[in-house]
């Protein structure tokens, strides 16, 4: 082993060597220093920069203001939060009355759809037209006897009615018949 490498990149009788070049061992050294003092001025700007910021949390006034900003902040995030709600709200409820009147207006035609044919149906075919005024003024008898219809299984009574007026003092004269199906 060398005298330089022993030593420590000094001499042996003690005085620095001037025109020696630093081993590989010394220059790690001096790496491991420097990132030693990097790593120092780094924490102390750290520190530095956290006491500039709670600086301004100690002064109360900055504090104070620091606040109401916050508390501007909010109120304006929960004012458009409520505008927003607002006008979902409004759209959902004129979408629902859009519906309703979608609706109402279907009940409405499918009404009058219904009146149409009701009175399509009960609309006279002979051209009488006021038939239900006459009908109060008369009233309808049996005449004669009932006919009496077989189809297969069913059987059809079909009994004549003559229109005759109401309150006469004639009735015609109806003949009862009785009639025994075995």
């Amino acid at each position: 082993m060398s005298a330089l490498a022993a030593g420590g990149g000094a001499a042996a009788d003690g005085a620095p060597e001037a025109t020696a070049a630093p081993t590989r061992r010394e220059k790690r050294r001096e790496r491991k220093k420097e990132r030693r003092r990097r790593a120092r001025r780094q924490a102390a700007a750290r520190a530095r920069a956290a006491v500039e910021a709670e600086a301004p949390a100690v002064d109360p006034e900055e504090e104070r203001r620091l606040l109401e900003i916050q508390e501007a902040e909010a109120a304006a995030e929960s004012e458009r939060a409520l505008r927003a709600f607002e006008d979902a709200e409004r759209r959902w409820l004129e979408a629902a009355a859009a519906r309703a009147a979608e609706k109402a207006a279907a009940a409405a035609a499918e009404e009058d759809a219904r009146a149409a044919e009701a009175s399509a149906r009960n609309k006279p075919k002979d051209g009488q037209g006021n038939q239900s005024e006459e009908d109060s003024e008369w009233e309808y008898v049996e005449d004669g006897p009932a006919e009496i219809i077989w189809k297969g299984n069913e059987i059809i009574v079909k009994k004549k009615k003559v229109k005759v007026p109401k309150g006469s003092k004639e009735k015609l004269q109806i003949q009862e018949v009785t009639f025994y199906l075995l």
